[in-house]
């Protein structure tokens, strides 16, 4: 009888893979403003009165008065204001992030010969 001779090649081949990969972000975001604000107020004033009267006498020998009077004011004020406003503000902001991948594979050669 003859002889049987059988073979069978197989091979394996096994890869692996990772892939990790991180960041890391900040912001930060400032914003301030200034206003001034200046007022002036002025006030001028004048009064004026004249009055005038007249006396009359009868009688020998007749008389007659007569008189003028005059008064005045004057007025001054001046009014000055200042206002200020400040507005600020801060924001920040922060971000991780993390990715992690893997990968596997196997390939089989199988030969018989």
């Amino acid at each position: 009888v003859g002889q049987i001779d059988v073979r069978l090649n197989v091979e394996y081949a096994d890869n692996m893979g990772v892939t990790e990969s991180y960041g890391n972000s900040y912001a930060l975001a400032e914003s301030e403003a200034t206003s001034r604000t200046v007022g002036v107020a002025t006030t001028n004033s004048i009064s004026q009165t004249t009055s005038v009267s007249l006396e009359v006498e009868s009688g020998l020998p007749p008389s007659a008065t007569a008189s003028i009077s005059r008064s005045w004011s004057e007025g001054y004020s001046r009014e000055n204001s200042t206002s200020m406003t400040r507005d600020a503000s801060r924001s920040a902001q922060s971000e991780y992030q993390r990715s992690f991948e893997e990968s596997r594979g196997r390939t089989v050669t199988s030969s018989d010969g």
